[in-house]
């Protein structure tokens, strides 16, 4: 018993080495370009960014099964989330043309959070081979998200 939770914790070690590497030679290349980010990297699959309103955060998330690049909704207060959710959708069309993607869009009604993705999961951070692609799919699609949502994002309550 004692040796498979010693094995799940130097796993668990060992993955956050990982991460933390992932996300140190990414800041290193690209940080700059997502300027209100201003912590050290973290050790967790994701890299949140403030988007300038309470509650609604840009995240870049890394996994074994997949990257995406999403707006997370996820203020106290569930009703708000859904509001904010709700306008965004409302320029759904007009934001997936001036972004150029298709995107996932989740309200998540039995949740608190809503959130609006952009996925790739044919790419695994624990493969290094992958993260000269990793890094310019995160880089290219968070900055189209920051240029695309932030201001309407901000122009919500």
């Amino acid at each position: 018993q004692s040796k498979k939770i010693g094995g799940a914790k130097k796993e668990w070690a060992k993955s956050q080495r990982i991460l933390h590497n992932f996300w140190v030679q990414y800041l290193e290349n690209f940080g700059s370009e997502l300027l209100r980010y201003k912590s050290g990297p973290p050790k967790s699959n994701y890299l949140g960014v403030s988007t300038g309103n309470a509650g609604i955060y840009l995240f870049m998330c890394v996994t074994k099964r997949g990257i995406r690049v999403e707006i997370y909704i996820d203020r106290a207060d569930r009703d708000l989330n859904k509001k904010a959710f709700d306008e965004l959708f409302l320029s759904k069309i007009d934001i997936e043309k001036e972004i150029g993607l298709k995107l996932l869009w989740l309200r998540l009604d039995n949740k608190n959070a809503s959130k609006i993705s952009y996925d790739n999961n044919q790419l695994n951070v624990y493969d290094e081979k992958n993260w000269d692609q990793i890094n310019e799919f995160l880089s290219e699609n968070s900055l189209k998200f920051k240029d695309i949502f932030f201001d309407r994002i901000n122009q919500i309550d």
